[in-house]
Parts: structure tokens; C-alpha cells; sequence
């Protein structure tokens, strides 16, 4: 194994671990004021087109949501439209002020 190859090995080994430690939560996205909270339940882009991590962040929540919701409301009898809509409201008031939420009229920032 040449020096070169050990060199390049070790780059990979520290950029991997700094890639990933840089992903955007859902709670990164909130604070920056680019995902906020919809009143079914889902989070959308406060300006779209979103850049492809916020995307990520978007489609990663809502379709864990959105099967989890589907879980629920049949557990409890309800619609999915019905319990997307109560769960949104739960968090939209759960939302911290400062961030984005759109309760039906457009974001407004709670």
C-alpha cells in the first residue's frame, strides 16, 4: 500500500462522519425558518422550490407522518383527512413563536 493510498483512505474516513454530521433535521429546517408546520398535519417549504436537502427533510417527515396517520385513524375509526386535521392543529399550537406555520390562509410566522 503506497502513502498516497493510506492518505486517501484517512480523507475518506474523516469526510464521511463530516458529511452526514451535517444532514438537516427537522428541527434545523423549523429554526431556519425554511419547513413549517401545516394545518393536515404534514410540513411543507415556506418557499418553494426547496433546495434538495430541506426536500429530503420534507419528504422524510411527511411520509413517516402520513403512516403513522394512516395507522391511527384507522385504529380509531376516523378518516385520514379527519385525524390529519386534528394532529395538525396539535401542532401548529405546539409550534414555538418565531416559526412558520399555515393554519389554511398561507405561512404566517407563529
Amino acid at each position: 500500500m503506497t502513502l498516497r493510498s493510506i492518505a486517501l483512505m484517512l480523507c475518506a474516513l474523516i469526510l464521511i462522519p463530516v458529511g452526514s454530521a451535517h444532514a438537516m433535521t427537522l428541527a434545523d429546517a423549523k429554526q431556519q425558518g425554511v419547513v413549517g408546520e401545516k394545518a393536515d398535519g404534514l410540513v411543507g417549504a415556506i418557499n418553494p422550490p426547496a433546495p434538495a436537502s430541506v426536500q429530503a427533510v420534507i419528504s422524510e417527515t411527511n411520509n413517516g407522518r402520513l403512516s403513522l396517520y394512516r395507522e391511527q385513524a384507522a385504529a380509531q375509526g376516523v378518516t385520514l383527512s379527519q385525524y390529519q386535521a386534528v394532529a395538525g392543529a396539535k401542532l401548529i399550537a405546539k409550534t414555538p413563536t418565531g416559526q412558520y406555520v399555515d393554519t389554511g390562509s398561507g405561512w404566517q410566522k407563529k
